[in-house]
């Protein structure tokens, strides 16, 4: 809603007689003001409204006398009557029109005053015909003109608001009262112009806008390509090569911050490739082009996205051992992960942890129960690509190449092949074998070692628990056994 604000002030002489309340001096100084309001109280102009404008007309008496006035009305161009000091219209068609506010004392002599408003219809531009035409290209530098049409039903004198833009900046901003230029401007080959035309009648009502654009040629038939490169974090640009390819040839654009640009190149077919250095989360994006002579594309957009989550590439397995610390790495070929951007629970419950150059560290707390506890972990990226996968901690682990036949005579062997496949990569010590039913047999495998033998004629007839304990240069211990059953 648009208000305008005009104060009229009048001053009238009044009509009251000798036996009035009011003394001669005080009814002097009686006034009445018509105000026309708009939203910027610092912005007067004269009553000439638009059809789209609302109106405020408020009557007033300087000073107030109140206890002497009987009536006051206002009265508009059909004698309608309101028994406000104020009242609010918008108007519906145009002219001029006449509005009276009237107040009358005890003694029956009034006093009134009026405000003229005059209603224009806004002038009218043709959103439709206009030249250069929207979007033309291959316009020659060297004739490039304006022309466009209005119209107004009041037949007021028109006057137009021209400007022309040049990458965002204006290079040019006259008033005109034609509805023609040729400017007096070099324009440049191979670039792309904006221009707007906003109309105004006489009376100084606005009418619309009309804006467009326009893309000149090259008296060579040379063409152009340029445009931009998105990416989040914009941090990442830096990290960006552009290539313009061209059948076996390939040349690398300079960016100015995400901005690329050609320059003047021969018409034909040209590859746009962009990739993301040591980032390959950062998938290869690239655009084909084919040029004709004079050919400008200049508002080209290389989005280059990270759509790929994290993952824990070491952990095959959804069940770990449960042990007093997790250590392993999660994989990002993006930016690096931030420990607010991971959760981590066991049954539920939040668990501390530790995030260095995405590895994570678990503290797990003590716990004897034998059952399985459950490790909850989501991690999201900064383009909030995430994973979340749930792991079983338990007690045993099968670390160890699995034994499927342990059955042995007392004058057979085991061989068994002992392959470190721990999914944290930690140093491994040494492996301390041992039969608590069998004390005498136990033995120390170095960390080079690959095979243990074991003798069944060093067992008696019978079932022996094997027992390896896995000691790793963090201290870390894992116990890992199996039956072995001897016969005669």
């Amino acid at each position: 809603m648009k208000f305008l604000f005009l104060c009229l002030l009048f001053l009238l002489s009044s009509c009251i007689d000798s036996d009035a309340v009011l003394s001669e001096n005080e009814s002097e100084k009686i006034k009445v003001n018509a105000f026309i309001f708009n939203d910027n109280a610092s912005n007067l102009k004269d009553t000439t409204i638009a059809l789209k404008d609302t109106v405020f007309l408020i009557g007033n008496i300087l000073p107030e006398r109140g206890t002497h006035i009987q009536k006051y009305f206002w009265k508009d161009p059909n004698n309608n009557i309101f028994k406000e000091f104020q009242i609010k219209f918008k108007p519906t068609k145009p002219g001029n029109f006449v509005y009276h506010f009237t107040i009358v004392d005890f003694h029956g002599d009034s006093l009134s005053d009026s405000v003229q408003i005059n209603v224009s219809t806004p002038p009218v531009l043709d959103s439709i015909h206009w030249l250069p035409e929207n979007n033309s290209s291959r316009l020659s530098p060297d004739s490039v003109f304006f022309s466009w049409n209005a119209s107004d039903k009041d037949n007021d004198n028109l006057f137009y608001i021209f400007e022309i833009f040049e990458n965002n900046k204006k290079i040019i901003d006259t008033l005109l009262s034609t509805t023609c230029i040729k400017p007096d401007l070099k324009f440049k080959e191979l670039e792309t112009y904006e221009w707007k035309v906003t109309v105004f009648d006489s009376e100084g009502i606005q009418g619309n806008t009309i804006h467009s654009e326009f893309a000149t040629g090259h008296s060579k038939g040379l063409a152009r390509l340029s445009g931009k490169i998105n990416i989040f974090p914009d941090s990442l640009l830096k990290k960006v090569k552009l290539y313009l390819v061209q059948n076996d040839s390939s040349k690398e654009l300079t960016l100015n911050d995400s901005l690329f640009d050609t320059g003047f190149i021969n018409s034909g077919a040209y590859t746009l490739r962009a990739n993301v250095m040591t980032f390959s989360d950062y998938q290869s994006h690239e655009q084909t082009y084919h040029l004709k002579p004079g050919d400008l594309k200049d508002n080209i957009n290389f989005l280059l996205e990270d759509n790929k989550a994290p993952s824990f590439p070491t952990l095959k397995s959804d069940t770990l051992p449960y042990v007093s610390q997790l250590i392993f790495p999660i994989e990002n070929h993006g930016i690096q992960l931030d420990s607010q951007n991971i959760s981590l629970t066991l049954d539920n419950e939040p668990l501390q942890f530790s995030l260095s150059n995405d590895t994570l560290s678990i503290e797990l707390p003590k716990y004897n129960l034998p059952i399985c506890r459950f490790l909850s972990l989501t991690v999201k990226d900064i383009n909030n690509n995430s994973i979340s996968q749930t792991f079983y901690l338990c007690k045993e682990s099968a670390w160890a190449t699995p034994l499927y036949d342990t059955t042995l005579n007392q004058q057979d062997t085991l061989n068994i092949s002992f392959y470190e496949t721990n999914p944290y990569h930690l140093e491994l010590k040494d492996i301390i074998w041992s039969s608590k039913e069998n004390p005498a047999w136990t033995f120390t495998q170095t960390k080079s070692d690959s095979s243990i033998t074991i003798y069944a004629s060093l067992f008696s007839v019978g079932k022996y628990t094997i027992e390896a304990l896995s000691r790793y240069e963090n201290g870390l211990e894992l116990q890992n056994q199996f039956i072995l059953e001897v016969k005669e």
